[in-house]
């Protein structure tokens, strides 16, 4: 087992990760350690005020630099999926000349367009707790080494460090979930690399008993499998129902070390963090 320690700037202890024994993980800390900077991005969850006045400000600089005529007026889920269709179909090249800075804030664009989608539409504004820290680089996703094992969400702990989403589009999950079906070959795909970045949970992601996981899981297997079959036309040369369903959940590489370290970073305002 190996560890991956963290520097916050607010925080004068270092945060260990302790890593899984396994292929993926060691892959997953070399690919991190090869960066040799500070992460490109922190993200937590915010007011519900804060993360629409983030989203509002990069979308409306969005329009100047893109020339993107998004009506901010109707943040509907319908409207969501369109803007995440712009981001996906996107092409740089076209507004030169290139910058760092652009592409940086393109994604920084793309990040508050999923916290505005997850705060407003679901209404998931009630409380601002802090359940996860995301941690990413602005860099490519690299093949695993080996098939990732998945775990449910609902069996997600305090403390569990959880792989990122390596690509941009969404999962077949999230793509049913978000009844967002306008060209499936474009926007789902499975998460089948190994991400520049990750996520520290900081708390039980469902607190229940097993028999009712177990239930909850068999649901959402045939929740997948039916929107499966419903869009197989767009979907059966992407990966098959099979393959989908092994992909389906988290990927955790490790855990914190020492979970009461989890109360600092639930509470401190933190703007940076790097590989130490």
């Amino acid at each position: 087992m190996s560890i991956l320690a963290l520097k916050f700037d607010s925080i004068n202890e270092i945060v260990e990760i302790e890593l899984d024994s396994t292929v993926n993980a060691e892959f997953f800390k070399n690919s991190l350690l090869g960066f040799n900077r500070p992460a490109d991005q922190l993200f937590y969850k915010k007011s519900a005020e804060q993360v629409l006045n983030d989203f509002l400000n990069k979308a409306h600089q969005a329009k100047q630099l893109f020339n993107f005529e998004w009506d901010l007026t109707n943040l509907t889920q319908d409207n969501f999926n369109l803007w995440h269709r712009d981001i996906e179909t996107f092409d740089l090249s076209k507004y030169p000349p290139w910058s760092q800075k652009k592409g940086d804030f393109f994604i920084a664009l793309h990040t508050a367009l999923h916290a505005s989608e997850e705060t407003l539409v679901k209404n998931n504004n009630s409380s601002v707790t802090r359940e996860m820290i995301q941690i990413k680089w602005f860099a490519n996703s690299l093949p695993w080494p080996e098939m990732p094992k998945f775990k449910s969400m609902l069996d997600i702990t305090a403390g569990d460090i959880v792989t990122d989403y390596p690509h941009v589009g969404k999962t077949p999950w999230l793509s049913y979930y978000h009844n967002d079906l306008t060209n499936l070959k474009q926007s789902c795909r499975l998460p089948d690399a190994c991400p520049p970045g990750f996520l520290i949970w900081l708390t039980n992601h469902i607190d229940t008993d097993t028999e009712t996981k177990k239930k909850l899981q068999l649901k959402r297997e045939q929740q997948l499998t039916n929107w499966y079959q419903q869009n197989v036309n767009q979907l059966e040369t992407l990966f098959t129902q099979d393959q989908m369903l092994a992909y389906d959940g988290e990927y955790c590489t490790g855990r914190i070390k020492n979970i009461e370290q989890l109360q600092l970073l639930q509470t401190f305002d933190l703007t940076s963090v790097s590989i130490v």
